[in-house]
């Protein structure tokens, strides 16, 4: 059974041809469907690359190398810059502990909440 392009035709002119809130319905609803072929394609089905992940490809794991994750680390801690000469500055020796520690916290409410004051 072939496909009958009239009757395809016809039912697509119909479509067009009634009144302006219809063809305003219909332009929103391939508006709605484009917007959402978008997102699946873009958020679903488009294979991620390194570069839309804004992370540096020395971090990520790959299958060309085959380096260990204790190596890994132990090249990402290199590269940490664990520098903490900031607490022999004045201005963090300057700050105050703010209140008594440790916060000592009574008894709240009262033991039977239906009595009154």
């Amino acid at each position: 059974m072939a496909f009958d392009f009239s009757s395809f035709k016809k039912s697509i002119k119909d479509l067009f041809s009634g009144g302006r809130k219809q063809q305003t319905l219909v332009v929103i609803l391939v508006m709605a469907v484009l917007v959402v072929v978008g997102v699946l394609y873009f958020g679903f089905w488009r294979s991620p690359t390194s570069s839309d992940s804004g992370l540096d490809d020395q971090y990520l794991p790959s299958d060309r190398t085959k380096i260990s994750a204790e190596f890994q680390v132990d090249r990402v801690l290199d590269k940490i810059d664990f520098d903490i000469s900031f607490l022999k500055t004045s201005r963090f020796q300057e700050l105050k502990a703010y209140g008594q520690w440790p916060l000592e916290i009574g008894e709240k409410g009262q033991s039977n909440p239906f009595l009154s004051n």
